[in-house]
């Protein structure tokens, strides 16, 4: 019997997106009960640079669900970004394409002052070797929200105060906070939910701290003994990207239930050699 083979699935996107001018690379590693996730990537390009065909061939070729292929390509035009990705988890792996509507929401902003949450990314994510296993995922910006506030939405999200997790990411946020001039928008926050699952999580941009993985060595220590991770799985590989820059961190309850924190870094340019970079 014949095992799928993830590699086969990533080749095929970086095969998809050759000589696109890609507006960078992101990678990200994932915290589950039990489970460390380290192969996850992200890929941008500007949406103005993908013509909508080439655009609708990729989503075939991904084997995008036609639920998915048809709302995507009805939103396409309202991006300014679209972000493809993937992620393995031993002979598992997932396909994901979001689109962007950041350059839309802050002309709103800026005319309207308002800080009402608005659409910010538009998610979709699918089984790469069957594509009926599907999820749709709105993630919500809130303008210049403040950290009190900020803090008042994760309480409710975790549902306790004294969750393990919050007093860890408040913690972080703070120190954050100390290496950011910005003093308008240090950061960004954002909130997700799927379609018809119990997913309620969180995304905060830090990228503005300059800080690296190095950095928050303690908080991902912490988090991977809360979440009972074999050191054995993560204190090399997290070695080996101490000096990478911390991007976001999200977390919360993913589209089972359980509990979750992702932590996104180093973004490279599209001039970085992006094919060589996967873990």
């Amino acid at each position: 019997m014949t095992h799928p083979d993830p590699t086969q699935k990533a080749n095929l996107l970086f095969n998809l997106l050759d000589n696109l001018p890609l507006e960078g690379y992101e990678s990200s590693f994932k915290i589950l009960p039990y489970s460390f996730l380290k192969v996850r990537f992200l890929i941008g390009v500007q949406t103005k640079n993908i013509s909508k065909n080439r655009f609708d061939t990729i989503c075939k070729k991904m084997e995008m669900p036609d639920y998915c292929h048809e709302l995507c390509l009805e939103k396409r035009a309202q991006s300014n970004n679209i972000l493809f990705g993937f992620e393995e988890d031993g002979s598992h792996c997932v396909y994901k394409l979001y689109l962007e509507f950041t350059e839309k929401n802050r002309a709103f902003v800026y005319q309207t002052k308002s800080k009402a949450p608005l659409l910010q990314y538009l998610g979709f994510k699918w089984d790469a070797f069957d594509s009926q296993k599907y999820l749709v995922t709105k993630y919500k910006w809130f303008p210049y929200i403040s950290i009190d506030h900020m803090m008042n939405r994760l309480v409710r999200l975790y549902k306790q105060s004294n969750h393990f997790q919050l007093i860890l990411i408040e913690e972080l946020i703070q120190k954050a906070i100390r290496h950011i001039d910005d003093l308008v928008e240090p950061y960004i926050y954002l909130e997700a939910s799927d379609m018809n699952t119990e997913r309620a999580s969180f995304d905060i941009n830090l990228y503005k701290a300059g800080m690296s993985i190095g950095d928050i060595q303690p908080f991902i220590s912490q988090t991977m003994n809360f979440y009972d991770i074999d050191s054995r799985k993560w204190e090399f590989f997290l070695w080996k990207i101490r000096s990478k820059i911390l991007g976001h961190i999200s977390g919360g309850y993913s589209s089972s239930g359980d509990l979750f924190l992702s932590v996104y870094y180093d973004v490279f340019s599209e001039q970085i050699s992006w094919r060589q970079q996967r873990c």
